[in-house]
């Protein structure tokens, strides 16, 4: 998360500053300076002219826009670990099966299962051994071809 963000939310956490930042968000004009103001002045919402403050446009702006390239990340973390819950674990492994295999027929090398699952997990060789403990990928006695399960 953006840090100015953070630091917003952290500010408008505390009552006090909420209400300053309310008092001069309603005022006409820059009021005088207070010792409340550093954490909206650091979060960029605060501007200073001279000895006074003020709502700062583009440093709303600025943070509106970060919000929204944040909320636009559609690259979800790295899974890292297998879910417990029976229920999770299968959900997930089905989906990381159905991710790296295209279709039923596929065959796959162990370099190439490891290659696509490195992209959606962290410790590869744990969610490729799940899967195929769990059902969802079978693989030949040597452990060098894989294939989603059903497939044969």
């Amino acid at each position: 998360m953006d840090g100015r963000v953070t630091q917003l939310i952290a500010a408008l956490n505390n009552p006090q500053v909420r209400r300053r930042f309310a008092t001069v968000a309603l005022a006409d004009a820059p009021v005088d300076r207070s010792d409340d103001d550093r954490m909206l002045l650091q979060a960029g919402v605060f501007r200073l002219e001279g000895t006074e403050v003020a709502v700062s446009r583009e440093g709303l702006a600025t943070l509106l826009q970060a919000a929204r390239e944040m909320r636009a990340d559609p690259s979800p973390k790295p899974l890292e670990a297998v879910p417990r819950r029976a229920r999770q674990r299968a959900e997930t492994l089905e989906h990381l099966a159905d991710a790296v295999f295209a279709g039923p027929d596929t065959t796959l090398s162990e370099r190439e299962v490891g290659d696509r699952l490195a992209a959606l997990v962290t410790d590869v060789a744990l969610f490729r051994r799940a899967m195929v403990d769990d059902g969802f990928v079978e693989r030949d006695a040597a452990g060098t071809t894989y294939w989603r399960a059903g497939a044969d």
